[in-house]
């Protein structure tokens, strides 16, 4: 059974790895958020005022996708990206 393992990859072994970069992603989240001193809740505040202020300019609503920010370190900076998807053609 070790060739379809291979061939086919072992859920176990897929489901760890996956839980490896997920707690990968959360810390560099929590550190990225620690060096930039962002109080616990702020970004979700902000996530939420950013969101209201799209929904009032496009009303028509921001699109089937799910909007996206982020804090992240890039270098010596942390910055916040925000990808929200405000219509489509």
């Amino acid at each position: 059974m070790g060739w379809l393992d291979r061939l086919f990859g072992n859920s176990k072994e897929q489901a760890i790895e996956a839980s490896k970069e997920t707690l990968k992603n959360r810390l560099n989240l929590v550190l990225s958020y620690d060096r930039a001193n962002i109080p616990p809740g702020k970004v979700e505040a902000l996530r939420n005022d950013l969101l209201e202020v799209v929904r009032r300019y496009f009303p028509d609503g921001t699109g089937s996708e799910t909007p996206e920010i982020i804090v992240e370190q890039r270098g010596d900076t942390v910055v916040l990206v925000a990808n929200i998807t405000v219509g489509t053609k």
